[in-house]
């Protein structure tokens, strides 16, 4: 059985504790961490990063491992050249639920990141 870890947001980074390990503070993708949300198997987590401005589309919502390594880039729906993703649903249940930048709501796929669903939410 893998080891649980426990996830949080710490001065802009990942802060990443195992039992019987050390605390590891990490920034995927070198960016600011806005939010995370821990993932039901107990051993990865959703982190939502920061956007910074100017840059364009980015995919900044990922899954991450207890180790810290990036599983997956969460897909963004077609269109707006300078989307992004805003913010996070908590209450994981089948699928995952993220607002983006251009006003949809996105359902994905906890387990590839892919999406399953989109609506406009504006």
């Amino acid at each position: 059985m893998r080891a649980r870890a426990a996830f949080a947001v710490e001065n802009g980074s990942l802060r990443i504790s195992m039992p019987g390990s050390e605390t590891r503070l990490v920034q995927p993708d070198g960016l600011e961490v806005a939010a995370v949300v821990p993932a039901k198997d107990g051993v990865s987590a959703f982190v939502l990063l920061e956007a910074p401005l100017g840059t364009g589309r980015i995919q900044n919502l990922i899954k991450v491992s207890n180790g810290g390594a990036t599983l997956w880039h969460a897909e963004l729906p077609p269109g707006d050249p300078t989307d992004s993703f805003v913010d996070l649903d908590p209450r994981v249940a089948k699928d995952l639920s993220a607002s983006t930048s251009s006003g949809k709501r996105v359902r994905l796929d906890p387990e590839s990141g892919r999406i399953r669903g989109v609506h406009f939410a504006k």
